[in-house]
């Protein structure tokens, strides 16, 4: 029998769910954030009736996951009608619109104000806050990259700050680059620095294995709490 593809995407009781063989020895599934997408590594030659059993098994756990995802996520959707409000840093602030040919957004004491012209729909709004979330985190990327970079002993030699679906940063340990999610300005700022540090200790160690995880716990002793805010699930 042939080998599977590397990577493909199966339906199993309704839930789809992208799978990708590897040279490994047990078969890891999780529900990635903030989509609740859900992934699963399989050793290679894994037949599919077993893929498929273990999956099942897992159902009802993929489905809790999920809506604690998705109902933490909700909570971060901007109200972007004429009254609403949008989350910066973990506060909900009051937007307000001021009508103009050019379209701008600003973070003031205590609002956000955008301009556009009056025909501008959602989209633009929404646009217009995501301008907002780079413009946040780009500006807050540096101090943090600086300071952890000289706990960890590290050299970090690029940085950037993007819109990500279904994750909160990402690390290319040989570049030494590291990428961040704009929507991280929707969280508390202790979750931006949270993520610093993980992708940071990439640098360090590669895989998320034992020697990672202890490597977090050594730096930033809080990470399981804080990453429970970003997953918006309670950890073990």
């Amino acid at each position: 029998m042939p080998p599977p593809a590397l990577s493909h995407s199966i339906i199993v009781d309704g839930i789809s769910i992208v799978v990708t063989y590897k040279r490994m020895k047990t078969i890891t599934l999780r529900v990635r954030t903030p989509s609740a997408d859900v992934a699963v590594s399989a050793p290679l030659r894994t037949p599919a009736a077993v893929l498929t059993a273990f999956i099942e098994q897992k159902i009802p756990w993929i489905r809790s996951h999920q809506q604690r995802i998705l109902a933490r996520a909700a909570t971060h959707t901007p109200d972007l009608s004429d009254d609403g409000t949008v989350r910066v840093w973990g506060t909900r602030m009051p937007l307000t619109y001021t009508p103009g040919t050019r379209r701008s957004v600003r973070l003031l004491a205590d609002a956000v104000v955008m301009t556009h012209p009056a025909e501008s729909g959602v989209a633009d709004r929404l646009a217009l806050v995501d301008l907002l979330y780079r413009r946040l985190v780009s500006a807050a990327l540096p101090a943090l990259v600086e300071q952890w970079s000289a706990v960890m002993q590290v050299t970090v030699k690029k940085t950037f700050v993007q819109k990500m679906k279904t994750r909160w940063g990402s690390c290319n340990y040989r570049a030494h680059h590291i990428r961040l999610n704009s929507d991280l300005a929707s969280y508390p700022p202790q979750c931006l620095e949270y993520v610093v540090v993980h992708e940071l200790v990439h640098l360090l160690e590669a895989s998320h294995n034992a020697r990672f995880y202890a490597l977090m716990t050594q730096f930033y002793p809080d990470w399981k709490e804080v990453r429970a805010m970003l997953r918006g699930i309670p950890e073990d």
